[in-house]
């Protein structure tokens, strides 16, 4: 497989408590990866994929918008819509904590699963993969640190402002 392009960066966006994101995330076409939180072990029907059992931890979604990062991820920070990807029925009991994005007019959604895929489980067999070759898009880890440093090191993430890599603030879990 192709190494990871050494110009490419994924930026990190992180919540405000009044529920916006900084930075803003540009309307430009990409990838972005959701890093979600699970608290407790779910049993939830997935679309066409059934009744999956989720273990409590950390998740990294790799997904893609050629339409605009804005506009897909927008829709994720929406607590009502309509359930369309495996990803929209995952946030209705995960906690959206973070967004990554790069911008891109080139899909590189799968190469960027290869990646998490070498370094993390997979957590459910064709979750978001069910229009390519992947095996998954959905990426499992019992603590937020190790998708954090597989992030860091692999993808060479951006921090967000002041170098916070978790939304600050009083009774946050992060």
């Amino acid at each position: 497989m192709k190494a990871f392009e050494e110009d490419t960066q994924f930026k990190n966006h992180i919540f405000s408590f009044n529920g916006k994101v900084y930075p803003p995330i540009t309307n430009k076409p990409g990838t972005y990866i959701l890093l979600i939180y699970l608290p407790v072990k779910q049993k939830l029907r997935v679309g066409s994929l059934g009744e999956i059992a989720f273990s409590p931890g950390y998740y990294a979604y790799v997904g893609s918008a050629m339409g605009g990062l804005r506009g897909r991820t927008n829709r994720y920070l929406k607590p009502r819509k309509k359930m369309h990807w495996h990803i929209d029925y995952f946030l209705q009991v995960g906690q959206l904590k973070e967004i990554f994005t790069l911008e891109s007019k080139q899909k590189k959604e799968c190469t960027i699963s290869c990646l998490l895929a070498q370094n993390l489980l997979p957590a459910v067999i064709r979750f978001g993969a069910t229009d390519c070759p992947c095996f998954t898009h959905l990426y499992f880890a019992p603590e937020k640190t190790h998708i954090k440093k597989i992030l860091k090191t692999k993808l060479k993430v951006i921090p967000a402002a002041n170098g916070h890599f978790a939304p600050p603030g009083p009774g946050s879990d992060y």
